[in-house]
């Protein structure tokens, strides 16, 4: 999401469970550099994005383009902020209760 415009990320490669004990649903998807149809996001260099869970998160990994950015992450509100310094591919992983799961999108600076 930005000030401007709201989309959906796209799935990542993910590994997820129902219960503690029950089985585990895992995907490794092919990586997002060579995955057509990724999520465009364009923005204006500094804007803030903000990315919306359906869970309560630990640990968020944030990179763009291969690096690290650090993100600010609102727990309560399942929000992870950051402002747009570069543009390239998106990885957000994530991990909850039930397992662990990365969103990808490629993001352009306007």
């Amino acid at each position: 999401e930005t000030a401007t415009r709201s989309t959906w990320l796209a799935y990542g490669s993910y590994c997820w469970t129902g219960t503690p004990t029950g089985p585990a649903a895992c995907v490794d998807m092919i990586p997002p550099q060579t995955r057509p149809g990724l999520p465009l996001i364009r923005v204006p260099r500094g804007a803030k994005v903000r990315i919306h869970l359906g869970f309560a998160a630990r640990s968020p990994t944030l990179t763009i383009g291969g690096r690290r950015v650090r993100p600010t992450v609102d727990r309560s509100r399942r929000v992870i902020t950051w402002r747009a310094a570069s543009g390239g591919i998106v990885n957000v992983d994530v991990r909850g209760a039930g397992g662990g799961t990365s969103y990808v999108a490629r993001l352009r600076l306007a």
